[in-house]
C-alpha cells in the first residue's frame, strides 16, 4: 500500500462530521503557514477502510514523529440549524415561491425574508406551551 505524498507531509490532519466550524480550523491554520488537511471520512484522502492505521504508522517513519490530529464535536440539533441555513444559499427547495422553470425569483422569496427569527427557531425546537 502506499499512502498520497501529501498526506505525509502535512502537520495535521483535522477530522471530523460536518457542520463542526473544522473548515475554518483548516483555513487558519493554512494560513498561517501550517500545513494541514482535512477530511470527513478516510475515503476523501484516499484511505480505505482499515488503512488508517497503516497511514499513522508512515507518517510516524516518515516524519519521526506522531501525527497530530484535530477532531471537533458539536450538538447535533446545532448541525441541523446550520445544514438548513447552508442550504438556503444553494438549494432551490428551499426557496418558497421557485418560478415554474426551478429558478428562484430573489432573495425575497427565501424562507429567511419571510419568518422572523423566532419563527425560524420553532422549526427546529417547536413552540414552548405555557
Amino acid at each position: 500500500m502506499t499512502i498520497n505524498p501529501d498526506l505525509l507531509n502535512i502537520e495535521f490532519l483535522v477530522f471530523s462530521s460536518h457542520k463542526t466550524a473544522t473548515q475554518t480550523i483548516v483555513n487558519s491554520l493554512n494560513a498561517s503557514g501550517v500545513r494541514c488537511m482535512h477530511t470527513h471520512i478516510g475515503h476523501d484522502i484516499g484511505l480505505s477502510p482499515g488503512e488508517f492505521r497503516f497511514y499513522l504508522d508512515e507518517y510516524r517513519r516518515v516524519n519521526a514523529k506522531r501525527l497530530q490530529v484535530i477532531s471537533a464535536f458539536r450538538d447535533p440539533l446545532d448541525r441541523l440549524v446550520s445544514s438548513f441555513f447552508q442550504s438556503l444559499s444553494k438549494d432551490t427547495y428551499a426557496w418558497l415561491e421557485p418560478d415554474k422553470y426551478g429558478d428562484v425569483n430573489g432573495p425575497e422569496d427565501n424562507i429567511i425574508y419571510k419568518m422572523c427569527m423566532q419563527d425560524l427557531i420553532n422549526l427546529f425546537v417547536g413552540t414552548v406551551v405555557k
